[in-house]
């Protein structure tokens, strides 16, 4: 991975739910992998309907393989994309991601980010929540989970 502090050896990523873990998953460099590892993430990257990386991909992974529940999925930058958000809404899972300007993320933050940068945003109160609108423009109009919440 570009830019992490130790670019070789072995990666894990994990899910856990108040400090217990769940479930996890580890990347190995391309160059350690074996031909059928290889293999395997060239076919799956050929059936993905929402063309994840294979970053992204770990984290849709991840959150599919847990136990039929209700949740809410936070994660960092490296992982958020609008076609992972996506992913992860159309299987019932909603999803919270800090996101980098690049990642295709809504235009009118891109603009905020340049502009706070060079010290110019205007209009953004310090502890004011912003909310990227979705596509069908239902953002907060649905239940994301198909489970019955326990509340």
């Amino acid at each position: 991975m570009k830019n992490k502090p130790i670019p070789i050896g072995l990666k894990i990523w994990a899910a856990a739910k108040k400090g217990y873990l769940l479930r996890w998953e580890y990347h190995i460099p391309a160059t350690a992998q074996t031909t059928a590892r290889r293999s395997l993430i060239a076919a799956r990257r050929h059936t993905d309907p929402h063309n994840l990386a294979e970053t992204q991909r770990v984290m849709l992974d991840l959150a599919i393989s847990l136990p039929a529940a209700a949740y809410h999925i936070f994660f960092n930058n490296l992982f958020t994309t609008p076609s992972l958000i996506h992913a992860l809404h159309k299987r019932g899972i909603a999803a919270t991601g800090t996101a980098r300007i690049n990642h295709g993320v809504y235009h009118d933050f891109v603009i905020a980010k340049e502009a706070d940068r060079k010290g110019q945003l205007q209009n953004w109160d310090f502890n004011k929540l912003q909310a990227m609108p979705s596509e069908d423009d239902l953002v907060g109009q649905e239940d994301f989970s198909p489970y019955k919440k326990p509340y």
